[in-house]
């Protein structure tokens, strides 16, 4: 079976306090994903770079963005053109599907987070064309503060029959694959198929110590908003803190 996480974040969103390199070093060394998505917030900056060297640090990235829409966050995969933010959530998905790209619906009834409602989602799945496109939803957001959001989901998605999806919503390295989506295969075109046939498992990789992860996001937030951020400068080399404007460069100028 492979191993997906398919909501990432890096030093392109703000929040994130990884680089890309520093995101693809540890899914690829520790966590051992066969496959991620790079998800930052209404850019594909982060994907486009993750894209580029994802070869170099041995995994498969999909590219995709996590787009605010007027009714909720939404991911998006398998794009290559940045989608605008806040459009009605019903032209979101249009858009998504011009790229012949998917749709997950991240945090689906969360608390503090722009999610979208029960309502809405069933309102969309009543819409064959959408449907098409809105094919998965996170049953596991390893993320949450508050995990009843995911048992929520889980009961709704008995009736909506979506692909379950479990992801890390990782805005620190050490999160990635926290959450996973297992599939029959090992690459993105084999995950994509199982999403559309509604043949994935959402999991939690790791339930422990569930407030040592909250500090140290806490912390790492602190040190983003300072200006430092989580960095590794080759395949297999040392995780270290750099300033984010030292590491942050276009992805020609990257050599492992």
């Amino acid at each position: 079976m492979g191993k997906a996480d398919l909501h990432i974040h890096t030093t392109y969103s703000w929040d994130g306090s990884a680089t890309v390199q520093a995101i693809l070093e540890q899914a690829a060394r520790y966590a051992q994903l066969d496959v991620i998505a790079i998800t930052d917030h209404d850019t594909l900056k982060g994907a486009e770079l993750a894209v580029y060297l994802g070869v170099r640090f041995g995994i498969a990235v999909i590219p995709g963005c996590e787009i605010s829409t007027a009714d909720g966050h939404l991911i998006a995969l398998f794009i290559e053109n940045l989608i605008s933010p806040n459009l009605p959530i019903e032209s979101t998905i249009e858009k998504v599907a011009e790229q012949n790209g998917i749709c997950i619906v991240p945090h689906p009834l969360a608390l503090a987070v722009p999610s979208v409602g029960s309502k809405k989602l069933t309102q969309l799945l009543n819409i064959p064309h959408l449907r098409e496109t809105l094919i998965g939803i996170e049953t596991v957001n390893a993320g949450l503060l508050h995990w009843g959001s995911n048992q929520m989901a889980t009961q709704l998605n008995k009736k909506l029959m979506l692909a379950e999806v479990g992801s890390s919503d990782s805005h620190i390295r050490n999160m990635v694959g926290s959450g996973l989506t297992n599939f029959k295969g090992k690459t993105p075109s084999a995950l994509k198929r199982c999403l559309l046939q509604r043949k994935t498992q959402a999991i939690y990789n790791n339930q422990g110590n569930r407030i040592g992860y909250y500090l140290s996001a806490a912390y790492r937030r602190l040190l983003r908003k300072a200006g430092w951020v989580t960095w590794t400068p080759s395949p297999s080399g040392p995780f270290m803190l750099r300033p984010l404007s030292e590491v942050q460069k276009p992805s020609g100028s990257f050599n492992a």
